[in-house]
């Protein structure tokens, strides 16, 4: 029944409010145009209607007026009471407030909500002390009594973070606050008398300037369990009127920067310049100005943003940069215009040329060169790619390239920009927060320029250009520079604000501000963005609510689907003109950004947590929609709507594609946050087969990475958790495999028979799955395990047992070549010379008919340290130059160095000690660069070695104790042998006999656990 008489004063509405205006002007004021707005937007999704929001809340009660009641009839005192209120509403009104209720003779009023103003605290007052002003005259006669009742108001403000919306169902609904703010404003009117005003902590701190207050004694009010401040409102300080008019935006504080740049431009000379600024300090507008001066001077010029999440993205700001400069001329973008763009531009690294297909979305078959690199050198090559493609480019037309908020990217694209600073030949231009310098040291080719907070003279000259007068009253001057702190972005803003409220009168060819404490004055930049964002049309609230949510970059093709495309038509172009919003185009696909991020931060806070959640489903499913052919390009994005979607399944679907992205990019650290991501998740996921294995390869590739880090501990804690969830799978091939690793980082640290007892493990389990390959590798590691330790026989024995597991004899298998080289040296180290030659030469041949380059390199140094003990010079050279070429062509950075080392040896021995410390400083130049931690050691001794032939001795110390810090360090227990051998002959020279035998005894203790043979070695100084 009651649904039937619903559905019939609903039909009822329907007919009668088109027709009678009166009527829906009644309804319409039960509801708060703010509000009614977005019901109208979006009827369905009425809970689109609420936000978190920073409000100033108002209660206000007649006091006495309940005693007052009782003496009057109940028609009389509504009758009063609507008289008083409908002076009240007046006055609310005039000060853009909203009353939220009314509760018999008292009403809640709201500042900052459904719209926000730059000083709500500032209107709550001054409504308040109208109101009061407004009833002082108010009197009411009680039958009985000759006397007239006095109305007063009691009133209690306060202002906090609370959520707005509708509250109730279908059959009832209000629009009201809800938050710990209000209930404190309520709790101050009950504590304020008659005729007072008490405000809060926070209200306070926003008026202050503008009223003359009496701080009350802290009270504990009911339910809060810290006392609060609160203060009493006595009087307005004394006010002064202003009217300002408008002119354009100059480069204040940034003239010299911009100067500068300028004259490069004007020249064609190169400049390579970073500039600092905090945000709003106004880089933007330089570059701005510069573009404008750019395209004067037939320069083609390139400005790209960072995303704000690129710290974790790998060469992400690159990417869209290089897509852009291969969509010039071309009507397709594809793999014919990718490799004709790198020959044009950087031949030099057409081999590399498949390192970047992943990065520009363009599928690039690999070649042996690529394949054979690790992901360091990849990284590098890539890198070196990018920068020659770009320095390329700028040497063929005259070129600005614009880096904008580098303080966001990841730490393989700061590389790149390292190698453009130093060979960029066009105009390099990079901007930044002055968190950058705290990441990232700057090279010395780039010349660094902070713009500084505008000082008061420079406040003052910027008002005046913007007011048109020369005499500028000092408090609006102390007011702007309290106000904004010298950020010349919220200065301009401010001011602008003031000028468009015209604040000025004018008395002669002077002008008088008056009151720039009036209430339509912004108390605060987040303010003043809310402001202006309830200041535009409902319709463009919506859509950069909606690009708030989608973030940088909002794609056209995405938000075609979330919206109609006629309100596209309406509200993007009058975005796109006030300046909130930016359009990009990357190739073909248009884009949106926000000029500034705070305009996207402010929108996006106003949305409750249930309305960003969903409005992230929808971008989600949208993107799968839109790109659900080629998803690449978007796993980073997919994976972080999702997670704010608190959809985890999917989440963590797209982080691990994420992750494995950002390996293929060679991006170990990014990949880690991915992972790392992806794990926390997936623990929450656990209990079905297909994420229990995907949870497996998210650990194990945790694993890997931390190994090569060097991070040995954190490898081995990601695998035995990988190894935690083989078993609960049941899948003792991927046990087995996480035992193994364990196993060679155990080895790594120098931990021998915790190592030894994993690897048995390992190869008993492969044993039972009767894998052949498996078992011959587990042989190999073992035999590698005792070859450290220098049980040779033992490990040769194993070497032997792992070859005959090949089935077939004849075959090509890469793994024979490794227990080969392994067999070499173990034999080298026995000392039978020949055996080992001819087990490095059977490896060398397999490596060479698989076309395994880097194993012909190590080979080819393997046999060189062969010719090295038979003293043959030239062919140990033969080899060494053999390999160097061989790890150039791949650009293996850590087997170069390798081989330099050796190479410099060689040159000691033949003493030419110069010439081999140079090649020593190179290879330990090169090894620093890469973080390589073996050379390293190696190359300090090497100098250490070489400056004790020189007879510099102290330099000789230098560099050998630095290597064998190193060695223990980083748990090296070789490195440490050698360089103690090394200050052994040191202090033999020196005749320090102490030391001497402290060493000696190091060396006994260390090669007893790790390598033998050194015990025959320290014989000879005996």
């Amino acid at each position: 029944m009651k649904n039937t008489k619903r559905q019939s004063l609903l039909k009822l509405f329907q007919t009668r409010i088109p027709k009678n205006k009166k009527l829906a002007e009644a309804l319409f004021s039960m509801i708060p145009q703010g509000i009614l707005e977005k019901m109208v937007l979006h009827p369905d999704e009425l809970e689109r209607v609420g936000e978190r929001r920073v409000v100033t809340a108002l209660f206000a009660d007649i006091s006495g007026f309940t005693t007052l009641s009782e003496t009057l009839e109940a028609e009389e005192v509504l009758k009063i009471v609507n008289t008083l209120f409908t002076r009240l509403l007046g006055i609310i009104s005039q000060y853009e407030g909203v009353v939220d209720k009314f509760m018999g003779d008292a009403m809640m009023v709201l500042f900052g909500a459904p719209k926000a103003h730059e000083d709500d605290p500032r209107r709550a007052v001054e409504a308040a002390l109208d109101m009061q002003k407004a009833v002082s005259d108010f009197r009411v006669k009680p039958k009985g009594s000759d006397k007239p009742f006095r109305i007063r108001l009691s009133i209690g403000i306060n202002t906090g973070y609370v959520v707005s919306g509708l509250v109730g169902s279908d059959l009832h609904r209000e629009y009201t606050i809800l938050g710990d703010a209000v209930n404190v404003a309520a709790r101050l009117e009950g504590l304020a008398n008659a005729g007072e005003i008490i405000i809060g902590e926070e209200t306070y701190k926003q008026v202050q300037s503008y009223y003359s207050v009496q701080a009350k004694e802290p009270i504990k009010l009911k339910g809060k369990t810290a006392f609060q401040r609160c203060y009493l409102i006595e009087d307005k300080k004394s006010t002064i009127n202003v009217r300002i008019h408008s002119e354009q935006k100059p480069l204040f504080g940034k003239k010299r920067i911009f100067d500068r740049l300028k004259k490069c431009l004007q020249g064609h000379t190169s400049e390579r310049m970073l500039v600092i600024g905090e945000t709003g300090f106004g880089k933007t507008l330089l570059i701005n100005h510069l573009l404008d001066e750019a395209e004067k001077d037939d320069y083609l010029a390139w400005a790209v943003n960072a995303l704000p999440w690129g710290e974790n993205l790998r060469y992400g700001l690159f990417s869209d940069l290089l897509k852009k400069i291969l969509s010039i001329g071309a009507k397709k973008i594809g793999l014919k215009a990718l490799r004709k763009l790198v020959r044009d531009l950087a031949p030099q690294s057409l081999v590399y040329l498949p390192l970047l297909g992943d990065l520009v979305s363009i599928a690039v078959p690999s070649n042996e060169i690529v394949d054979y690199m690790d992901a360091e050198q990849k990284a590098k090559a890539l890198e070196e790619l990018v920068a020659n493609l770009l320095s390329g480019f700028a040497e063929q037309k005259l070129t600005m390239l614009v880096l904008e908020d580098i303080s966001y990217i990841d730490s393989g694209s700061l590389n790149i920009i390292n190698l453009l600073c130093r060979d960029f030949p066009g105009i390099l231009v990079l901007t930044a927060r002055p968190e950058i310098l705290d990441k990232w040291q700057p090279p010395a080719h780039l010349k660094i320029r902070q713009i500084p907070p505008l000082s008061r003279e420079k406040i003052i000259i910027m008002l005046r250009h913007l007011i048109g007068i020369k005499r500028i009253p000092r408090k609006l001057v102390n007011f702007i520079v309290e106000q904004t702190s010298g950020n010349p972005y919220y200065a301009e803003q401010l001011t602008n604000y003031l000028l468009r409220n015209n604040k000025v009168s004018y008395v002669g060819n002077r002008i008088l501000l008056g009151d720039i404490d009036d209430r339509t004055l912004p108390s605060g930049i987040f303010n003043l963005l809310v402001t202006h964002i309830d200041g535009i049309e409902p319709g463009q609230q919506e859509l950069i609510q909606l690009i708030s949510v989608i973030g940088a970059n909002a794609p056209y093709q995405v938000l075609i689907e979330l919206c109609p495309p006629e309100t596209l038509d309406n509200y993007l172009p009058a975005l796109l003109q006030n300046g909130i919003l930016l359009e990009n185009r990357i190739g073909s696909e248009t884009r949106y950004s926000f000029q500034s991020p705070l305009y996207g931060q402010a929108a996006y806070s106003l949305l409750l947590s249930d309305t960003q959640v969903k409005l992230h489903k929808k971008v989600a499913n949208t993107f799968e929609k839109s790109y659900h052919s080629d998803l690449y390009d978007y796993y980073e994005v997919l994976s972080y709507h999702y997670q704010k979607a608190n959809i985890p399944r999917k989440a963590f679907d797209y982080l691990y594609l994420a992750a494995n992205k950002q390996v293929k990019l060679y991006a170990n650290k990014e990949a880690l946050y991915f992972y790392k991501k992806a794990e926390e998740i997936g623990q929450k996921l656990l209990g079905t087969e297909e994420v229990d294995r995907l949870y497996f390869e998210i650990l194990a590739s945790q694993g890997r990475l931390f190994w090569l880090s060097g991070d040995t501990n954190k490898a081995i804690e990601k695998n035995r958790q990988a190894s935690e969830i083989a078993k609960k799978l049941d899948d003792i091939a991927l046990l087995s495999d996480t035992l193994n690793n364990i196993a060679l980082l155990y080895n790594v640290k120098g931990d021998y028979e915790k190592s030894m007892e994993i690897h048995m493990n390992a190869l008993a389990i492969r044993k039972k799955l009767k894998d052949n390959d498996k078992i011959m590798q587990s042989l190999m590691n073992i035999g590698i395990l005792q070859s450290d330790q220098g049980k040779f026989d033992e490990a040769i024995m194993n070497y032997n047992k792992a070859l005959k597991m090949n089935k077939n004899s004849a075959d090509l298998n890469p793994l024979c070549a490794s227990i080969y080289s392994n067999l070499g040296f173990a034999y080298h180290n026995k000392c039978e010379l020949k055996k080992s030659l001819d087990y490095y030469q059977k490896a060398l041949e397999i490596d060479r008919s698989l076309g395994i380059l880097q194993g012909l390199g190590i080979n080819y140094i393997n046999i060189a340290n062969v010719y090295d003990e038979w003293c043959q010079f030239d062919k140990m050279t033969e080899f060494l130059e053999k390999a160097l070429k061989i790890f150039q062509r791949v650009g293996d950075v850590r087997a170069n160095t390798l081989t330099l080392n050796n190479l410099g040896d060689l040159l000691r021995k033949q003493d030419k000690v110069i010439a081999a410390i140079k090649l020593h400083r190179k290879a330990l130049r090169l090894a620093c660069e890469q973080n390589d931690i073996t050379n390293q050691i190696d190359a300090n001794r090497n100098i250490g070695l070489d400056y004790m032939v020189l007879k510099k001795l102290d330099l000789a110390a230098k560099y050998m104790k630095k290597s064998v810090q190193l060695a223990e360090e980083n748990i090296d227990l070789e490195g440490q042998l050698e360089g103690y051998y090394a200050l052994l002959g040191y202090y033999k020279m020196t005749a320090d006999e102490v030391l001497f035998n402290r060493t000696k005894k190091t060396i006994e203790r260390l090669a007893k656990k790790h390598n033998p043979l050194f015990l025959k070695k320290i014989q000879e100084f005996e």
